[in-house]
């Protein structure tokens, strides 16, 4: 295109200025669409635990593992749901109902295994109080 000639059809359009950028908070300023949520102490505490009650929970020799850490993994855990629930600033309802949930497994776990040792030894009992002893 020449200085005389005017601009043809295929002919770039003139220089415009690029458009302004859109307005952005400075820095210091919080974005309002990040509102993540601290999450409780409480919930973090309960998901430990349930990770350890379902990680120690075949080590049936230490009764400390697979009774004691998911129990207080599944106390850890109501009292994480109830103050989440009381505090809307406090995130982690997630980690608290995981940490519930691997608190319950465990416990389950354990006492689908006393019953069974219980039934089993009434049975082995009821066996050996009836069958014939001979002294002879």
């Amino acid at each position: 295109m020449s200085a005389n000639n005017p601009p043809g059809p295929y002919d770039p359009p003139p220089y415009q200025p690029p458009a302004p950028a859109p307005y952005t908070q400075g820095y210091g300023y919080p974005s309002p669409y990040s509102t993540r949520r601290p999450p409780s102490g409480l919930a973090v505490a309960a998901l430990v635990c349930g990770i350890v009650g379902i990680v120690g929970s075949p080590l049936i020799a230490f009764l400390l593992v697979p009774v004691l850490v998911p129990l207080a993994a599944v106390v850890l855990g109501h009292m994480a749901r109830a103050q989440i629930r009381r505090d809307p600033g406090l995130g982690g309802s997630g980690m608290a109902l995981t940490g519930l949930i691997l608190g319950y497994v465990p416990l389950a776990i354990s006492l689908l295994l006393v019953i069974a040792a219980v039934v089993f030894g009434v049975a082995l009992l009821g066996t050996v109080a009836t069958s014939p002893v001979s002294f002879s």
